[in-house]
């Protein structure tokens, strides 16, 4: 299991995200999987001692730029819960990923769609009480969020792949629509 260490070290965190912005450099210019550690650290000036503080793995790196992405979408949702219903909330994450279309482009491109499913599954089980309207036990709230992320993110591969041609609206009538039960949100 890929991790990274949680911190608020300033110094960590900075090294985190010159970490995470030379992979995403690297990845411009050639396949996340002939991308090594060493070509990361040289790209971040940062010796292989620090990655290895900060993280287990490159697809902890990936995981982390998504953890970063995804911060600010969770606390727009969370702040708004007066306006918490189905069309806001896929409103909310497909203008946001409208915005992160490269960067998903480039995980799909490079074959990491499960690290966005394994992310969204987490960010929707961060929001998991805000969304499902009946009291619900911890393990259905788990199959229920998993049930969403497991939509969206094929819903955002496809429309990502389409270069996000159609608006969010559209796509976020068509989820409303067609899927999962709407009806359970809040």
């Amino acid at each position: 299991m890929s991790k990274r260490k949680i911190t608020d070290n300033p110094i960590a965190l900075r090294s985190q995200k010159w970490l995470c912005n030379a992979l995403i450099e690297l990845m411009h210019e050639k396949p996340y999987s002939k991308i090594t550690i060493t070509e990361i650290c040289n790209r971040a000036e940062l010796a292989r001692e620090t990655f290895y503080r900060n993280f287990s793995s490159k697809e902890a790196i990936i995981k982390y730029c998504l953890e970063v992405k995804f911060k600010d979408l969770i606390k727009k949702i969370k702040n708004n819960r007066e306006d918490i219903c189905a069309y806001n909330v896929c409103l909310e994450i497909f203008n946001h990923w409208k915005k992160e279309k490269e960067f998903l482009k480039l995980l799909i491109d490079n074959n990491l769609v499960h690290i966005i499913l394994d992310q969204l599954s987490e960010e929707f089980q961060s929001i998991g009480n805000f969304i499902i309207k009946r009291n619900e036990s911890d393990e259905a709230k788990y199959y229920i969020t998993s049930i969403y992320a497991g939509a969206f993110t094929n819903l955002l591969v496809k429309w990502v792949l389409r270069d996000c041609k159609e608006e969010p609206e559209e796509m976020v009538r068509i989820m409303c629509e067609y899927g999962p039960d709407k009806e359970r949100f809040v």
